[in-house]
């Protein structure tokens, strides 16, 4: 027998459906991580350029616009302050009357080095007329609680804002940028394209549900849901895509296969649970003339032999 039948040696079939769903969740979050990790780094270790197969998409040229959108990561987009502040004050001035600005906050967020952008100018370095702010995630990044702060899920291409001018907003800019983020999903075998919408930004929640195809509101995961001050933080909706249908299928059957694994050993320990409480009680041990009250003056004398 191995050290390691021997170590379960006694454990409830509950706990060792326990371990084996762990292992499971461990060797599919590995498998993410490396999805993820080829789409930030290339070979050199260097943040990836995700726009550098996309040359021809990265024009446009429509309805009186002449834009280029280029890729940034956060780390060297901080470096050009005066680039990074159009950012900000673009991002300021579309969203402060759509919730509660808080400046700090909103600048920690954009600061962030997971942070990855979409940068529309003026064809020819001109002015910032629209920026695209995403990172390369699992799944359950927006459906963690404080206090589990599980990061769960399958690998995902996650925005978190998309801003525009006025003055190039309803020109297809927006979603010419939705496209290049899906194609940049494909590419890297991502299972979903999301995006984060806030509550009250009637505008996105419309650009989402009506003009791009495929997007659904995903629903946060029972975990989450259980956490009533969690969920009473929470002020956006998560719209979600299927870009890999086959990475999603496979998701899909494994948190079937990880509920029927939950709902065996539930099963399993509820009749360990009935087994035990109708087992019969053990026979009462004999008793002996010593434990019978009176046995002594009942008892026979013994008759001693005579020498």
């Amino acid at each position: 027998m191995s050290c390691n039948k021997q170590k379960s040696k006694g454990k409830a079939p509950a706990m060792i459906m326990s371990q084996k769903e762990e292992k499971l969740k461990t060797s599919k979050a590995a498998e993410a991580i490396m999805l993820l990790r080829e789409a930030i780094y290339d070979r050199e270790g260097r943040d990836r350029d995700v726009l550098a197969d996309f040359g021809p998409m990265a024009k446009y040229d429509r309805n009186g616009l002449d834009l280029n959108i280029e890729f940034a990561a956060a780390k060297a987009l901080k470096k050009d302050e005066g680039l990074f502040q159009q950012v900000i004050d673009l991002t300021r001035s579309n969203m402060a009357d759509v919730y509660a600005w808080d400046e700090m906050e909103a600048t920690d967020e954009l600061e962030d080095n997971a942070g990855r952008f979409l940068l529309v100018r003026e064809r020819g370095g001109g002015a910032l007329v629209g920026a695209a702010q995403f990172r390369f995630t699992l799944q359950g990044e927006l459906h963690s609680t404080c206090e589990t702060h599980q990061m769960i899920g399958e690998a995902v291409l996650l925005v978190f804002d998309v801003q525009l001018e006025p003055r190039v907003q309803r020109k297809g800019v927006g979603t010419r940028l939705m496209q290049l983020l899906e194609l940049v999903c494909r590419k890297y075998k991502l299972a979903f394209l999301q995006a984060r919408v806030h509550d009250g930004n009637d505008g996105a929640t419309a650009f989402m549900a009506s003009h791009l195809k495929g997007f659904s509101v995903e629903a946060a995961s029972a975990a989450v849901q259980a956490d009533a001050d969690f969920m009473a933080d929470i002020d956006f909706s998560v719209f979600s895509k299927t870009v890999n249908k086959t990475r999603a299928a496979a998701a899909a059957e494994k948190q079937v296969k990880q509920a029927e694994v939950l709902a065996l050993a539930a099963s399993i320990a509820k009749m360990q649970a009935g087994s035990a409480a109708a087992a019969p009680a053990p026979p009462a041990p004999a008793k002996t003339l010593e434990d019978t009250p009176g046995a002594a003056a009942a008892a026979p004398a013994v008759v001693e032999p005579l020498d």
